[in-house]
């Protein structure tokens, strides 16, 4: 009778130390999954970001060229006798600063960091309000600003971008 207890108890251990084997296996597995789930959608959210940041840097520089070429244009007009308030843009200038500014607005609202989406809002505005001047020094004076402001933006991209890799 001693034996077939021992025998019995032996069974209990081994189906108990089974049982933990295969509970430990399958939390240790479980676990490593949660893992690579979270660091493969981390990877997506750091591809987004970049890919983000990367079309609003183009986008933004779009946009200053856009701006800069108004300037000219507006000047132009000015050496051409017509009054600085007077002066209308080409409609392709016009449609390609409309479309420059749309795809900053929509782009910006990507960008995870508030921070950033700020400086970003603050730029887009300084630039419209460039091409609102009432006379060319003032013109010239927001461009001159929004420039800098553009160079300190596009660091502060520079500086997001590399934090995605």
């Amino acid at each position: 009778m001693e034996s077939a207890v021992w025998g019995l108890l032996g069974t209990i251990v081994g189906a108990c130390a089974s049982t933990l084997a295969t509970w430990l296996t399958v939390r240790s597995s479980s676990k490593l999954q949660e893992d690579r789930v979270r660091i493969e959608r981390q990877e997506r959210t750091n591809s987004f970001q970049r890919d983000t940041i990367l079309a609003l840097q183009e986008a933004l520089h779009d946009m200053m060229r856009l701006v800069h070429r108004a300037h000219f244009e507006d000047r132009m007009s000015l050496l051409k006798g017509v009054p600085w308030q007077e002066a209308k843009l080409s409609e392709e200038l016009d449609e390609n600063i409309r479309e420059a500014t749309r795809k900053v607005a929509l782009l910006v609202e990507r960008i995870a960091s508030q921070d950033l989406r700020g400086q970003v809002k603050q730029l887009a505005i300084a630039a419209h309000q460039s091409l609102l001047a009432p006379d060319e020094n003032e013109a010239r004076s927001r461009i001159e600003q929004c420039s800098a402001e553009f160079n300190k933006t596009n660091e502060a991209l520079g500086t997001a971008l590399r934090l995605h890799y």
